[in-house]
């Protein structure tokens, strides 16, 4: 009996396998002969699902064999990727961090063109509309709406940057202007000693014919006499007329012959600064005649004019013998090779006298020199007169139109303003940083930036508000009981600051450059190793 309904069940199951494929053959036959576009009957058409809709369509691209990808590819990819990442982390820097330079901005223009598939009804709709359209094959666009942006110019430093690579083949001068807080070459000569250590170069740069102040680099002495007129101090002779005050903004004209001595200054290690081979002389206005390294030369007595004589690689100091009716603006010992960075202090000055210098004198020094930076340290003069918004509005002015005519002068060089550090003075509330310091600070940065000159804000990398307290109480003191002017130490820890933001675009501009091209392996290499490699290359690469 039970083999009987075994039997049966089995039977069944067949039949019903046969109905299946019966069924199913008859549904492949109608999807294949039954027409694609269906059959019209009365208001309704009727469709039979195709053997199309039900095979998934198989993309073109799997109907081939997926490229293999080269470890040196692979490895391509992972260091682009970390140039992606590095350069955002750059991009943050120089957007939040206090002690960053801030790039000048740059405007650009840019089309808004937008682009939509072209249809028949669309044709028929703007046919009959005032648009006018241009078409690109399947699509079409209003034609380019123009409209300008303000973009952050990273690589305004770029000139610089590619210069000071170079600088073994053709110097770079940087002149530094300041106020008294660059006095005694304080900030200047740190700055210097760390970039003619990372690119070359020696020599203090020009020196004022005979220095009125201390130098912490050099010593001079001096045989004889001579009458000194400067742009800005109290010295300056009522009867000296017109501009000619050449590229220190003072002019020294001897008394009968003088003799003066350069030598490194007793005490120092000698260093980077206090080596030259060449020794030059600026002179104008009537001739002169300079005696100096066996050699005797007269100037040609023009507005401006240069004699540079070579000296011996291991030379640390120079005498020079000078006599004439002409002035002497300045003398540079520097190298043949590298970086030199000139100091030029000017107590007491608002940073707004430029324009008051003649322009071929300075064009002049900056085009021969092969100036590359401009650096402009003001403010601390000018800070405690500003009483109001409007007055700080107008120094700003000020100070933007000299740095802009520095500029036009300069055109091969870019330019750094460095804002005044903290100043406070005393009030009801106890020291307090000066009420429109920070105004000013703000608004500099911001009419620099928009006329094309970089902006680093002494006051905000030092600390900001109530800083200078600070740095005055620490120990060793950083800055003097004043509350304005910074101690050598801490001179030495602003220009520290400054060159490492100035390396800090330095080494943007490297990552920039860095070219992620496939590298040639020439070995079996381990895949999951890339990562390691890609860091080790890659950092190589950049540094």
């Amino acid at each position: 009996m039970q083999r009987r309904s075994d039997s049966a069940t089995k039977k069944n199951v067949w039949l019903m396998v046969a109905m299946l494929l019966v069924v199913g053959a008859i549904l492949v036959a109608l999807s294949v002969f039954f027409p694609k576009n269906g059959v019209q009957v009365g208001t309704v058409l009727l469709r039979f699902a195709s053997a199309d809709d039900y095979i998934p369509e198989l993309a073109a691209d799997s109907l081939t064999e997926e490229p293999q990808i080269s470890p040196e590819q692979l490895l391509a990819e992972r260091m682009e990727q970390m140039k992606l990442d590095r350069t955002a982390e750059f991009v943050k820097f120089f957007e939040t961090n206090p002690a960053r330079i801030s790039f000048p901005l740059v405007k650009r223009i840019i089309s808004d063109t937008a682009y939509m598939p072209l249809t028949d009804s669309l044709r028929a709709i703007l046919s009959d509309s005032a648009l006018i359209i241009t078409e690109y094959g399947d699509t079409l666009a209003a034609l380019p709406e123009l409209r300008e942006v303000i973009e952050v110019n990273y690589s305004y430093f770029d000139p610089l940057f590619q210069a000071l690579e170079r600088a073994a083949d053709k110097p770079v001068r940087i002149v530094h202007y300041g106020d008294s807080q660059i006095e005694e070459d304080r900030i200047s000569s740190t700055l210097r000693q760390r970039l003619q250590k990372r690119f070359g170069g020696g020599g203090v740069g020009l020196l004022p014919y005979k220095n009125t102040f201390y130098n912490l680099t050099v010593s001079e002495q001096m045989r004889g006499s001579y009458t000194r007129y400067s742009l800005i101090s109290y010295d300056c002779d009522a009867e000296r007329s017109g501009s000619l005050f050449g590229p220190l903004l003072q002019a020294s004209v001897p008394i009968g012959q003088t003799t003066l001595r350069i030598f490194p200054r007793r005490g120092t290690t000698l260093s980077s600064p206090h080596y030259f081979n060449r020794v030059t002389v600026f002179a104008g206005r009537a001739p002169l005649s300079v005696s100096l390294a066996d050699t005797t030369f007269q100037t040609r007595g023009t507005t401006f004019d240069e004699v540079a004589v070579a000296m011996p690689d291991s030379s640390t100091s120079v005498e020079l013998t000078i006599s004439g009716a002409g002035d002497v603006y300045g003398i540079s010992l520097s190298t043949d090779k590298g970086v030199t960075v000139d100091n030029v202090p000017l107590r007491g000055c608002s940073g707004s006298v430029f324009i008051n210098v003649s322009k071929d004198q300075l064009a002049s020094y900056f085009a021969t020199t092969n100036t590359r930076l401009i650096i402009l340290q003001f403010g601390g003069n000018s800070i405690p007169a500003l009483t109001s918004e409007k007055s700080v509005e107008f120094y700003v002015e000020r100070l933007v139109r000299n740095a802009k005519h520095l500029s036009a002068l300069a055109p091969q060089a870019q330019l750094l303003f460095v804002g005044p550090s903290d100043m406070v003075q005393s009030s009801l509330q106890g020291m307090r940083t000066h009420p429109y310091l920070r105004k000013f600070d703000t608004l500099a940065r911001e009419r620099l930036m928009a006329e094309g000159i970089a902006y680093w804000s002494m006051f905000e990398a030092m600390g900001g508000e109530g800083s200078m307290q600070r740095w005055v109480a620490a120990s060793p003191r950083l800055a003097t009981a004043d509350y304005i002017h910074f101690t050598r130490q801490g001179a030495k820890e602003v220009a520290t600051m400054l060159d490492e933001a100035l390396m800090t675009a330095y080494r943007f501009y490297r990552l920039r450059q860095l070219e992620t091209e496939p590298l040639n392996l020439n070995m079996d290499i381990d895949t999951t190793r890339l990562d390691s490699i890609a860091a080790s290359r890659f950092e190589v690469m950049f540094e």
